[in-house]
């Protein structure tokens, strides 16, 4: 009787870990072309090597699993996307602290130049979900993050 009880419970147990489980991860490529496909933008520059993330972020290659994202090519205009799966839970701290810095450098920026810019900066983030950090800056952010979520199984 007590093996059927606990055979019971352990069904019951993968049962309702199944049931609780997020979907299952795109690589970052392919949620920013989602988002891509989503969202239009203009005048954007895309992420493609490591050495960008270096040279804009100070952040080194082998702090990073996987990333995608982007810049607008103007300078007036403070869109930037940047969606990172860091190697690792420590890499991922420090993959959003420099995101932290990037992102009060774009609104100390945007405060002293553009009332409008700052306005849009101020209501985006820098977020972390276990290994993967996002900065997603735009007056689409929340269309954006819905996407970036989705596709990356954080839902």
């Amino acid at each position: 009787m007590k093996r059927v009880i606990a055979f019971s419970l352990a069904a019951l147990m993968l049962l309702f870990c199944a049931c609780g489980k997020t979907a299952e991860a795109k690589p970052l490529a392919d949620v920013f072309n989602d988002i891509k496909a989503q969202v239009a933008f203009e005048n954007i520059t895309e992420l493609k090597e490591a050495r960008q993330l270096d040279r804009r972020y100070g952040i080194t290659e082998d702090m990073v699993a996987e990333f995608a994202g982007c810049n607008n090519a103007t300078g007036g205009n403070q869109e930037e996307i940047v969606l990172i799966k860091a190697a690792d839970e420590t890499k991922a701290a420090a993959v959003k602290e420099k995101l932290d810095k990037r992102y009060e450098s774009k609104l100390n920026q945007s405060r002293n130049y553009d009332a409008e810019q700052a306005a849009i900066v101020e209501k985006c983030s820098v977020t972390q979900d276990g290994l993967y950090v996002a900065m997603i800056v735009s007056d689409k952010a929340d269309k954006i993050t819905e996407i970036y979520r989705k596709g990356a199984g954080l839902q």
